[in-house]
């Protein structure tokens, strides 16, 4: 991850190699920052970050070859029935893809900003982070020749109104290594390079994952994530 945008927008609308930051997203970035106290170089910080850069990445692409190393083996597959029903974004093959997913087919380029909100430990042992996704400052590139928002602009019903702007809030779930091996979350993870070349999930495992508020399933009747809870706690990304 970087916090520096390219400055030449690309011209060439070719099909994109799987590698992530080139081709259509060659100038796109992603900038990190967090609460007083988290660190983002090291620990579990690492991991949210590596989680949601891949999950943009791949959904922008709608091309699972666009994850990070070890994006695979740390994130379950969908359960529409559990809470893993958002955990990872759509791609090409998924039957919602042009509804709900974000695929782009054009050049995309700005600084999609992310901020951990919260970082915490349940009783199990398990991380809970809340993290703020801004991606109002991310265009596609249009017939026209200029940039615009990439989302389309509408507003479904009951959606929140702060989403047409481009903010958002996730709460992810993830568990580290039985083996209290932490791998290369020790290592600081940063420098020129937009996206890691090895795997820095190593043993952690993403649990869970959505932005919208909670609710019951029959499989996960408890509701980790109740609507007021999850209205707070969008305004407050909003607000910042």
């Amino acid at each position: 991850p970087t916090t520096t945008l390219a400055s030449a927008p690309p011209t060439n609308t070719a099909k994109q190699p799987p590698v992530p930051f080139t081709g259509l997203t060659q100038d796109l970035r992603m900038r990190w920052s967090a609460e007083p106290g988290i660190d983002l170089a090291t620990g579990p910080a690492v991991i949210v970050r590596a989680y949601r850069e891949s999950f943009i990445l791949g959904g922008l692409m709608a091309d699972p070859a666009f994850y990070y190393p070890g994006f695979e083996n740390a994130v379950p597959q969908r359960n529409y029935s559990s809470w893993t029903h958002s955990v990872r974004p759509l791609v090409r093959g998924d039957h919602n893809l042009t509804t709900d997913g974000f695929e782009v087919t054009t050049p995309i380029a700005g600084t999609w900003r992310q901020h951990i909100l919260s970082l915490t430990r349940d009783d199990v042992g398990a991380y809970i982070a809340l993290v703020c996704s801004w991606d109002y400052g991310v265009g596609t590139l249009q017939e026209n020749g200029h940039y615009s928002y990439y989302r389309q602009r509408r507003l479904p019903p009951g959606q929140l109104a702060s989403d047409d702007i481009g903010s958002f809030v996730y709460r992810i779930t993830f568990t580290p290594p039985p083996d209290a091996n932490p791998g290369l979350t020790n290592t600081p993870q940063i420098g020129a390079a937009p996206s890691p070349s090895t795997d820095v999930f190593g043993g952690w495992k993403i649990a869970t994952a959505f932005r919208t508020n909670g609710y019951s399933t029959p499989a996960e009747p408890a509701n980790p994530w109740p609507k007021e809870v999850f209205e707070r706690d969008q305004r407050t990304c909003t607000a910042k």
